[in-house]
């Protein structure tokens, strides 16, 4: 479970403003739950960051052939650092 959501957060963290994620995953193969954080810069677009999330969770699913039975997102604006 590990290496899968090792690749999943290095997913997460390719786009520019996504400054961290975490990622959890519980229960068994094929339906587990899947628990996501990212934490955002101040100025990332709020529907271009969905896109994103979901569209790396889609990866996951093909590559792993493991379709999340629960999903929960949360989404942190860090505060702007300058």
């Amino acid at each position: 479970a590990d290496v899968l959501t090792d690749a999943l957060v290095r997913d997460l963290t390719g786009q520019p403003r996504v400054r961290r994620a975490r990622v959890l995953l519980t229960g068994a193969a094929p339906h587990p739950d899947l628990w996501i954080r990212v934490d955002l810069t101040a100025d990332a677009p709020a529907a271009g960051v969905r896109e994103h999330v979901r569209a790396a969770v889609r990866r996951f699913a093909a590559t792993t052939d493991c379709q999340p039975a629960h999903l929960d997102v949360t989404a942190r604006v860090e505060p702007d650092q300058t």
